[in-house]
């Protein structure tokens, strides 16, 4: 896993990444970036420039994949998980406590 951060780390494309990143409050896409790819580059990104990143994913899935993509590439302390709060409750008659917890402990982090 060392080997391929490297590679991406000193890349070009990295590069002009970490530059566009360098103003604050910037909003980045990363087009034509797929699958592992796009999680190397981030977390590339969140070592180089540091900071609070936000990450909108089209799907729980694919946002649990990054996430565990994160907790591989990064410290296991700088990666949050804002689960959706959809109305579970409705449909189960019961409310996600799970959910409720990773909510609430993500936005105190």
């Amino acid at each position: 896993m060392n080997y391929l951060k490297g590679l991406v780390r000193d890349s070009k494309l990295a590069n002009k990444l970490y530059k566009c990143l360098e103003n604050r409050g910037s909003t980045v896409h990363l087009n034509q970036v797929v699958g592992g790819a796009f999680s190397l580059y981030s977390a590339a990104a969140i070592e180089r420039v540091g900071g609070l990143h936000i990450f909108l994913m089209e799907d729980r899935d694919s946002a649990a994949d990054l996430v565990k993509d994160f907790y591989e590439l990064l410290d296991d302390e700088h990666v949050c998980f804002f689960p959706s709060g959809d109305k579970r409750a409705v449909a189960y008659g019961s409310e996600d406590a799970q959910g409720v917890v990773q909510r609430t402990s993500t936005l105190n982090a």
